[in-house]
C-alpha cells in the first residue's frame, strides 16, 4: 500500500555526506505544512492506494513530500521502499496556439505534400536524402522537442534520424533537417510521424506531420571479369602458367576473389592466386601454376577445373557474385626418338667449318640436330665417347656437350646418349 510521509533530510550540508544507517533525521516542516499539507491546495496533495498522485495546488514555490510503498504478508509488514520528491508549481499562462510543423522536400518531384509520400532514391549522396522541416511558433514560447516516431517499424531499424546539427533558429521558426538511410531494415513504405513539441505550460502543444516513405536501394551490378575466356586450355609439364586476372566493378565496392577447384586441392599441385592490386572498383591478380609430372595421371583424362569466384561489399547488403571456370589439360612434352639422328662426322682442321662433334639447331648450322627433350616418360643423363679399343675419350653429362677431338687421331669413334629410360649408340668420324 502507499501512503505519503515527511521526506528525509541530511544530518550534514555536505553535497556528498558519508553513508551512514537509519534512524535517518526527517525534514522539519515549516508553519502550516506537515504531512497533511505538504502541497497545499484544494485538495491537497493526496495519494491512494494505487499510488496515484492528485493535486490542485493553491501557492507557487518548490515543495518537498515522501511516498512510502509498504508491502504486507499474513497482516504483518514485512518491507517498505521510499522515494523523495519535488514538486515546482508555477502559474501558466492561457495556453495559445500549438506550433505549427511543416517539410519541404527541397524541391524533390517525388514528394506529395498533401498526403506525406515520398520517394527516397538510396543511390545518392547522404545530403540528398534528406528532408527540410519548418516549425513556427508564432508566440515564441521556445521548442521543446522534434522527434520521429515510427509507426510501421522500430526506431531500431535504422530508417530516419533527424540532422540536428543543421537546426537554425530565425524569428519564430526553427528549420531543421530529416536524413533517411540508403540501407534500412525492414521494407517500405515506412510510417511515420514527425512530432514537434513547444515549451507551453502545464503541457507542451504539439503538431505533428505524417510521411509514407518508400526508400528505394541503391541498385547493385554484379562485378565482372575483364578480358577473360573461359572453355579449356592445354599446358604441357614443364611450363609455368601465369594467367592474369582481372576483376571490375561499375559501382565502385570492394572486392574479394577466391579460387576454387574440383576434385581437387589447389596447394597439392602448386596452384596458387596472388593480388597485386585490391582496391575500391578493381583486383588486379595473378593464378600461377608450375606444372610438374606429378600433374599427370591424377585427374580423369588429365582435367583439372578451376573456378574464380569474385564477391563485392555493396553499401547495403545485397551482395553480388560472379564467377568464371576454365579447365587445363595437363599433357606431356611430346618425345621421340623415332628419326633421331645424331651428327656422323667432324673436321676439327682449323677452317671453323664443322669444327666440335656437337648438336647444332642455330641457324647457321648446316644440318639441325637437337636431342629430344625431356618429359615424364624420360630425361637425359650424359654423352660418352669411346674409341674403337672401347676406351672413355670423352663424358659430359650437359646437352650442350661439345668435343673437339683434340688429341685423338684420326678416325672412327663410338658414342652412347644414355636417358633415363633409353640408350642411343652409334658411331662418328674424326677427319682433319
Amino acid at each position: 500500500m502507499y501512503r505519503l510521509a515527511t521526506p528525509l533530510d541530511s544530518s550534514t550540508d555536505e553535497a556528498l555526506p558519508d553513508v551512514s544507517t537509519a534512524p535517518y533525521p526527517m525534514v522539519p516542516w515549516k508553519a502550516g505544512f506537515d504531512e497533511n499539507a505538504m502541497v497545499p491546495g484544494v485538495p491537497p496533495l493526496q495519494i491512494d492506494h494505487d499510488g496515484q498522485l492528485t493535486v490542485t495546488p493553491t501557492q507557487l514555490g518548490l515543495f518537498v513530500f515522501s511516498v512510502i510503498c509498504e508491502e504486507f504478508r499474513d497482516g504483518k509488514k514485512i518491507g517498505e521502499a521510499r522515494i523523495d520528491f519535488q514538486l515546482l508549481v508555477v502559474d501558466c499562462p492561457q495556453q495559445g496556439q500549438a506550433p505549427v510543423l511543416k517539410v519541404d522536400a527541397q524541391g524533390k518531384s517525388n514528394f506529395d505534400p498533401a498526403t506525406g509520400f515520398v520517394e527516397i532514391d538510396g543511390s545518392l549522396p547522404e545530403s540528398d536524402r534528406c528532408l527540410d522541416f519548418y516549425m513556427i511558433d508564432k508566440e515564441n514560447i521556445g521548442i521543446s522537442s522534434v522527434e520521429i516516431l515510427p509507426v510501421n517499424f522500430s526506431i531500431d531499424d535504422g530508417v530516419a534520424a533527424i540532422d540536428r546539427s543543421a537546426f537554425s533558429i530565425k524569428d519564430d521558426t526553427l528549420k531543421g533537417k530529416i536524413c533517411f538511410s540508403a540501407c534500412p531494415k525492414g521494407s517500405s513504405p515506412y510510417i511515420m510521424d514527425i512530432i514537434a513539441k513547444d515549451n507551453a505550460c502545464p503541457a507542451p502543444l504539439q503538431d505533428k506531420v505524417r510521411l509514407h516513405v518508400n526508400i528505394k536501394p541503391p541498385e547493385n551490378e554484379a562485378p565482372y571479369f575483364a578480358n577473360f575466356l573461359e572453355g579449356e586450355q592445354t599446358v604441357y609439364v614443364g611450363s609455368k602458367l601465369e594467367l592474369p586476372v582481372n576483376i571490375l566493378d561499375t559501382n565502385g565496392d570492394m572486392l574479394s576473389l577466391k579460387l576454387e577447384t574440383l576434385g581437387f586441392d589447389a596447394s597439392n599441385h602448386r596452384m596458387g592466386l596472388n593480388e597485386e592490386i585490391n582496391e575500391k572498383g578493381r583486383i588486379e591478380a595473378t593464378f600461377s601454376w608450375d606444372v610438374t609430372c606429378e600433374d599427370l595421371n591424377v585427374m580423369d583424362n588429365n582435367h583439372y577445373t578451376v573456378q574464380f569466384i569474385a564477391n563485392d561489399s555493396p553499401q547495403c547488403e545485397m551482395m553480388a557474385t560472379s564467377s568464371v571456370s576454365l579447365t587445363f589439360i595437363v599433357e606431356d612434352i611430346h618425345s621421340s626418338f623415332e628419326h633421331f639422328e645424331m651428327p656422323n662426322v667432324f673436321t676439327p682442321n682449323g677452317d671453323d667449318k664443322n669444327e666440335y662433334f656437337q648438336m647444332c639447331d642455330q641457324p647457321q648450322c648446316e644440318r639441325q640436330y637437337v636431342l629430344p627433350p625431356d618429359n615424364c616418360q624420360g630425361r637425359f643423363k650424359s654423352i660418352e665417347i669411346f674409341n674403337r679399343w672401347g676406351k672413355s675419350v670423352f663424358r659430359d653429362n650437359s646437352r650442350d656437350f661439345k668435343w673437339s677431338g683434340e688429341g685423338m687421331s684420326d678416325g672412327v669413334y663410338y658414342y652412347v646418349v644414355r636417358y633415363t629410360h633409353k640408350t642411343i649408340r652409334g658411331q662418328l668420324t674424326l677427319m682433319r
